[in-house]
């Protein structure tokens, strides 16, 4: 898999945001320690290594799977009001 490599501000007191710097593209099977350690040398003492899916579909398929509190009350809030619906077959 292919991923983008951002250096990141911890904190931008001028502006109140975390601001990012694109450091490289890299390719590789998990975002474990190696990664970090590759590009850590490129980081000034005030940012720290992010790394993200180069592609939007990757990143919205690690969004989507993610497991909340707040997804949890929705599906079951869903499940109250009788599920999906079913598909109604045409004769």
């Amino acid at each position: 898999m292919l991923y983008k490599v951002f250096a990141e501000n911890v904190v931008d007191a001028a502006r109140g945001v975390k601001t990012q710097r694109f450091i490289a593209y890299c390719e590789g099977t998990n975002t474990g320690s190696g990664i970090h350690d590759l590009y850590a040398d490129e980081c000034g003492d005030e940012e720290e290594i992010v790394i993200y899916p180069a592609d939007a579909a990757a990143l919205g398929r690690k969004g989507g799977s993610v497991k909340s509190p707040r997804k949890a009350a929705s599906s079951a809030e869903n499940g109250k009001k009788g599920g999906r619906p079913r598909k109604l077959t045409s004769p």
